[in-house]
């Protein structure tokens, strides 16, 4: 699982969500370890909410690169990925661009993981989901 689907299962199974800050600090420790980051960090990103960092698969997608593939084979790159976009500034940039179909063309200058972005482009290990073939 990513860093945002362990988060959000966290979320989802509240009943009513809380602030993270409703949970005592041995908890707040126990849930960042889970996660695999520091207690600051998970706050930064939880204050964002659910939808923080979804714009990390549709990139992926956009790139021709096999989300599943990545994260099976570097499951820490797809964490530090999912919480470097879960912090991002440029969240809105990002989706017009995704939603423009221009991301490829561009993320090299806006995105915060274009160098692992461009890393895992330069791979051929990531397959290519579903039997379809990389973009040219």
């Amino acid at each position: 699982m990513s860093l945002m689907v362990d988060l959000r299962s966290w979320w989802a199974s509240r009943t009513a969500p809380q602030p993270l800050r409703s949970l005592s600090r041995d908890e707040r420790d126990a849930l960042a370890r889970d996660v695999g980051l520091d207690v600051d960090g998970l706050e930064r990103i939880a204050a964002r909410g659910p939808q923080a960092g979804r714009e990390l698969g549709r990139m992926l997608a956009a790139l021709g690169i096999d989300a599943e593939a990545v994260r099976r084979r570097d499951r820490v790159l797809m964490r530090d990925m999912s919480a470097t976009c879960s912090r991002c500034l440029s969240v809105r940039a990002c989706r017009r661009h995704l939603d423009r179909g221009v991301a490829r063309a561009v993320y090299q200058h806006v995105c915060p993981n274009a160098a692992s972005l461009a890393h895992l482009e330069a791979r051929s290990w990531w397959g290519a989901p579903d039997g379809e073939s990389r973009p040219g």
